[in-house]
């Protein structure tokens, strides 16, 4: 992607500098907090009860510790170990919500980009952020935030989600790795075509690869599988895509995402199991 290349953000067109090694995640601070309030992050610890009640958190590779109330605040330069880079659920104490964050994962123009923007449309205005777009060679990358108010809260906390898409292309490595730093569920979209069986087979492998060097497994994180595109005619039987790419006892949501089908069940089941994990 060339420099000074448009970014589209809905209403607004912003300037991309390099996507390769384009801090992605950093874009959501702007549309996660409500008003002039920061955001208070931690490494996940045992409960969701210790990190409340922290009256200092760190963030982990992100520059600093911030302390809640008064006008002082003391930064400390420090980086993420790569034990720290499993962080989970940043919290804002001053809108009281906790910030979970989704990756929608998988092989290029798979149905990555087609998901978020049907969520997009469903969710009422007032309860989500502008959608931001990156304009790839063959595919886009997305993100933007939204308040689920029908999910309920966690100890008194609101759940605020943010769900980005990784551009499948290989050549995208390094956006792919810096876009999985502190997930919190992720959902693998694979694509049923058979002769995009070895893209899927790949993507996923490169889904564990970049999270096991983060010191995080695909294993110990809510995950979902949807098997997209079911409507195409060279789609593979749904057992034949189980059997090539389910790694552990995942939910298995077939999808037509163009149309919607599959879309909600896969962030619903891969949004309980975020909650349920925070909450344990």
């Amino acid at each position: 992607m060339p420099l000074g290349t448009p970014l589209q953000t809905g209403d607004a067109t912003l300037r991309a500098p390099l996507l390769p090694l384009l801090p992605l995640p950093l874009l959501s601070l702007p549309l996660s907090l409500p008003g002039p309030s920061l955001p208070e992050g931690g490494r996940a610890t045992r409960s969701l009860r210790d990190r409340l009640g922290k009256q200092a958190v760190a963030f982990p590779g992100r520059g600093g510790t911030r302390h809640n109330g008064g006008a002082s605040r003391r930064h400390e330069r420090r980086f993420a170990t790569p034990a720290e880079s499993r962080t989970v659920s940043t919290i804002n104490r001053a809108a009281r919500e906790i910030n979970c964050k989704v990756v929608y994962y998988g092989p290029g123009l798979g149905g990555k980009t087609t998901n978020l923007q049907y969520i997009f449309g469903q969710v009422p205005g007032d309860h989500r952020s502008q959608m931001i777009s990156l304009a790839t060679e063959g595919d886009r990358t997305l993100f933007f935030d939204f308040l689920p108010l029908e999910l309920g809260e966690v100890r008194g906390y609101k759940t605020r989600f943010h769900l980005y898409t990784v551009p499948g292309q290989v050549f995208y490595s390094a956006s792919r790795k810096l876009i999985l730093r502190n997930v919190d569920g992720v959902v693998f979209v694979a694509d049923s075509q058979a002769q995009r069986l070895d893209a899927n087979l790949e993507a996923l492998d490169d889904l564990q690869d970049n999270l096991q060097a983060q010191g995080n497994a695909l294993a110990e994180l809510p995950y979902v599988l949807q098997l997209n595109k079911r409507d195409l005619p060279g789609a593979l039987p749904v057992e034949d895509l189980t059997a090539a790419l389910r790694r552990f006892q995942e939910p298995i949501i077939p999808g037509v995402a163009n149309q919607g089908v599959g879309v909600l069940e896969s962030l619903q089941h891969v949004a309980k199991g975020v909650l349920a994990k925070l909450a344990g």
